[in-house]
């Protein structure tokens, strides 16, 4: 549920929720995307910011591509495409996305490619990422192939390379997210274990244009980290993909880890398969027309006009989560020392934006990072370090790790409850079943789907005397 048991949690939650409202797919894609005096013209971030297509130059317009975003990204672009160019151009499309998303658009299909909380490949998702091999390689040079892609879009889109099953593929991903791996490093792997990320899809087309739009979900907007990077070049190799798995303590001798996977990518170290793609060709364009940036300074502007002296990150933050729950902790008890001496109008806000890494073993509870940082920060201030605060931390997609909540928020009303209830946070800590925690003491962020992925959003709140808690 969204807090309303207390004015803090309340407003933390706004304030969040300001952010996430920023970075929708239709406000970032009318910016990055419009038709005018017959060109479609495109603007973003990347290394090609700005430029313009001729509608005349095209006879096709082909929409394919994968993320939790991805519904809204499609239904946006029939949007601004409008009428004309959807029937002149004989757009069609498909777009891997969560099966809580699907909704009927007039000419891209969204494909129900995940109907769980689990952010691993499915069969669905396969089926899926063939359907728009076939559509994509039917196209010539007189064709567009747009791309949108988003959070999620690596599970959303897999395609197997030789010899390896997707059961393969799933095995090695989730042992890498059990021993702490973070996005770079499991792409780094994703991309050498598939035959669409790492510029793949490239291959598969021969159209004259293909145009990537990209919400990012990544630190430092990395386009070839996005999704995987189907559409960009790749600066890993088959040899770093083997130094991931060692950083991880995975080898021959791991009985986790599938044989046929260390296989592929000892072959491909030893120049037996090609390896990703290492250049850009002059008809892929890619552009990030969004990310956590936006939803910062969103939530930012929102809380200022609400009365908060705000310290913001202009930088994602990752890491390991319970070095930034220390560090968090440590702000909310020095800006309550703070305010006793200083008279700012309402008090102190903290927002930062990024994605933290837990490091899981074997036998996990139930829980995702967002709610495994607020834990540790309600484990560190307890009752009494909470007062007049609140911290909250939640994954703008709805999302955080395999379950229905987004994240939690702790105040002093939640630390109150579960002492009451004997909830020991240490104790959740160490077994990473942080849900279990705060469904029994309340602060499990539940919104549902957001519509969008840009990471985390956390938001920490220290009121000056009297605000209720």
């Amino acid at each position: 549920m969204i807090p309303r048991e207390t004015d803090l949690a309340t407003e933390a939650a706004a304030i969040w929720r300001a952010g996430v409202d920023a970075v929708q797919p239709l406000p970032l894609l009318r910016r990055a995307l419009r038709v005018s005096d017959g060109n479609l013209r495109f603007e973003g971030r990347g290394a090609l910011r700005k430029f313009k297509v001729p509608l005349k130059s095209l006879e096709r317009i082909v929409v394919v591509g994968a993320g939790k975003a991805g519904a809204g990204m499609a239904s946006a672009i029939e949007e601004i495409l409008g009428d004309d160019v959807l029937a002149s151009k004989h757009v069609t499309g498909l777009v891997n996305v969560p099966d809580a998303t699907v909704e009927t658009l007039s000419r891209i299909t969204l494909h129900p490619a995940r109907s769980s909380h689990d952010n691993n490949a499915t069969a669905a998702a396969y089926e899926g990422t063939k359907r728009i091999r076939k559509l994509v390689s039917k196209l010539g040079q007189n064709d567009l192939v747009l791309v949108l892609l988003s959070g999620g879009g690596s599970a959303l889109l897999p395609a197997p390379a030789d010899d390896l099953t997707l059961e393969d593929k799933q095995t090695m991903v989730r042992l890498l997210q059990s021993r702490g791996a973070d996005i770079q490093d499991l792409n780094c792997v994703r991309k050498h274990l598939s035959a669409v990320k790492g510029g793949g899809l490239l291959r598969w087309t021969r159209a004259g244009l293909v145009v990537t739009l990209a919400i990012s979900d990544v630190m430092g907007d990395a386009l070839d980290v996005i999704a995987s990077g189907p559409t960009s070049p790749d600066p890993t190799t088959f040899s770093d993909a083997l130094r991931v798995l060692a950083r991880y303590g995975i080898d021959e001798g791991d009985d986790e880890a599938p044989p046929a996977v260390l296989k592929v990518l000892k072959e491909g170290a030893n120049g037996v398969r090609p390896d990703t793609a290492k250049t850009q060709p002059d008809r892929a364009k890619n552009l990030v027309v969004g990310g956590i940036g936006e939803a910062v300074s969103a939530a930012k502007r929102y809380a200022e006009v609400a009365g908060w002296r705000v310290l913001a990150s202009n930088a994602p933050i990752g890491g390991d989560t319970l070095d930034l729950a220390q560090t968090v902790a440590s702000f909310v008890a020095g800006a309550r020392g703070a305010a006793r001496s200083q008279k700012p109008s309402r008090g102190t806000c903290l927002i930062s934006g990024g994605e933290t890494t837990v490091k899981l073993g074997s036998s996990p509870g139930l829980g995702g990072r967002n709610q495994e940082l607020v834990l540790a920060v309600l484990g560190a201030l307890e009752e009494e370090g909470l007062r007049n605060a609140c911290v909250l931390s939640g994954g703008t997609d709805g999302e955080d790790g395999p379950t229905d909540a987004a994240g939690a928020w702790a105040d002093a009303k939640v630390a109150r409850r579960a002492a009451e209830l004997g909830l020991d946070p240490a104790k959740y800590l160490m077994r990473h079943d942080s849900y279990h925690f705060f469904e029994k003491a309340g602060g499990l962020l539940k919104t549902g789907w957001t519509g969008t992925n840009v990471m985390d959003l956390r938001i920490a709140l220290v009121a000056t005397g009297t605000a209720p808690s």
